[in-house]
């Protein structure tokens, strides 16, 4: 399948704002951060090996990609991210800020990003790795294989790394999960390694399930995980001990709404991809709709808030 590419260069304070951009436009597809001081920062103390390209780059200039199909409506998405970002200019520094595009085929987009994409620990238990990397994971460590495809979530992002320390903070053993814009798969795929009973992963973007469920293959898990097509409520029935949603503050705000007739009584309810500025959004959207917040991590300009329902 041919895709095209959109490359925003910005610097490294815009680029949650830039992908937050991107998501909010309908870009749900193979968004990507290439930052040179994640390799810089990493290579020495938790990468054996980095593709030299990677650290040949300004240091200061960052590269957000995503990814449409030829088939979708790609001018008035390009439109719309133009607009935003004049907009954005206006109120705050993303650097360069500017748009390119780029017709490529799927396999040059996978190579293309594979050098910024290495194993990476998260927690005292978990250490997620790329499937084309080989590693010797230590005594007590659990291994999860990814290969994201054209779907979000490769578990280097502020965002997925609380949500995996928070699986592993809450105890999942034995408990039923329900990943809402579940990606690669990546947060549903470590809660079951971690030892929940099950877990039900949910994705608007077709390519996203499939992703998800081949990475669950991959994993050796696809009787414990699958990921499904389609909204909350259309889709999914029954409760569940667990809930996570790493996605957008405003697509929290409208999982808030509904998303408690899901959870069970004693559950825990995830949420990140919360950029700081939509915290507050957040947390009265939740307590509107009959949350209370019992713990919010912070990681850079990101947050995670973790929720449980008042009963």
């Amino acid at each position: 399948m041919d895709w095209i590419e959109l490359t925003i260069k910005t610097n490294h304070a815009g680029s949650e704002a830039v992908s937050a951009i991107l998501l909010e436009t309908g870009v749900i597809s193979g968004v990507s951060i290439e930052d040179p001081m994640d390799i810089l920062d990493r290579s020495t103390s938790q990468w054996d090996y980095v593709d030299e390209k990677a650290l040949n780059t300004d240091k200061n200039t960052v590269t957000v990609k995503a990814y449409i199909s030829v088939h979708e409506d790609a001018q008035n998405i390009i439109n719309s991210i133009k607009d935003k970002l004049t907009e954005t200019k206006q109120y705050m520094d993303i650097g360069e800020g500017s748009l390119s595009i780029n017709n490529v085929k799927e396999t040059d987009w996978s190579e293309n990003w594979k050098q910024y994409y290495k194993p990476v620990e998260i927690g005292e238990r978990v250490i997620i790795k790329p499937t084309w990397e080989n590693i010797d994971a230590p005594d007590g460590k659990i291994v999860i294989e990814m290969d994201p495809g054209m779907a979000f979530g490769t578990g280097t992002h502020e965002t997925t790394r609380m949500c995996v320390d928070l699986l592993q903070k809450y105890k999942v053993q034995n408990k039923k999960v329900l990943d809402l814009g579940t990606g690669s798969g990546i947060l549903g795929i470590t809660a079951v390694k971690l030892g929940a009973k099950s877990c039900l992963g949910v994705d608007i973007d077709k390519n996203a399930v499939k992703t998800a469920n081949e990475n669950a293959r991959i994993n050796n898990i696809s009787d414990s995980f699958n990921a499904i097509y389609g909204n909350l409520t259309d889709v999914v029935t029954g409760k569940f001990d667990i809930v996570t949603a790493n996605i957008i503050a405003d697509a929290i705000c409208m999982l808030n709404q509904t998303v408690a007739q899901f959870l069970a009584n004693d559950g825990v309810y995830i949420t990140s991809g919360i950029i700081n500025t939509r915290v507050e959004d957040v947390k009265n959207s939740l307590a509107e709709n009959g949350f209370k917040i019992i713990e919010e991590c912070f990681d850079d300009d990101w947050v995670a808030i973790v929720s449980q329902k008042n009963i």
